[in-house]
């Protein structure tokens, strides 16, 4: 990825998974658009993908960039959390994760969550949020009731008081 691409990723703090989504979705839309005007224009196909070529590397750079913040996003709150991820695979050479929980980025330099591990760890750590919550709830509804039964009690005494 060029140097100026990187730093707009940066620049965008906290924001940096938005924003690689949404410049993903542009790079999408001019290559439909080059598409559709270069099949209007009669081109052939391999003069198409030569032309299309360049956006093309950079949508698989940018959706890889994209992929690997939604993937350590997950792996975070999965460890935060205490839920087991899946294995990564041991071996370097592997292109291709054999379980499909994971794949390397377009370069091969790291392995990050396929669309199939995303979608299991992300279900896995809703679902202990759930239960997290409803841990908690029965506790919450309690002490909100006996805040309220304390607040009435409070102003009945007030109103004696005073009245």
């Amino acid at each position: 990825m060029s140097q100026w691409k990187n730093r707009i990723l940066k620049l965008a703090k906290g924001g940096e998974l938005g924003y690689a989504r949404h410049l993903c979705e542009q790079i999408e839309k001019r290559l439909t658009s080059e598409e559709s005007r270069l099949k209007s224009d009669g081109v052939s196909r391999e003069e198409m993908q030569e032309a299309t070529g360049d956006l093309l590397f950079d949508l698989f750079e940018y959706r890889d960039e994209y992929e690997r913040l939604l993937s350590a996003k997950w792996v975070r709150n999965a460890w935060k959390l205490h839920v087991p991820i899946p294995p990564q695979p041991l071996n370097s050479d592997v292109m291709d994760d054999p379980s499909g929980y994971w794949r390397s980025t377009h370069g091969g330099a790291e392995w990050i969550l396929s669309h199939k591990g995303i979608n299991y760890v992300r279900r896995e750590v809703l679902k202990v949020q759930k239960e997290n919550r409803d841990r908690w709830f029965p506790w919450l509804t309690l002490v909100l009731s006996f805040g309220t039964a304390l607040a009435a009690l409070i102003i009945s005494i007030i109103n004696l008081l005073s009245g």
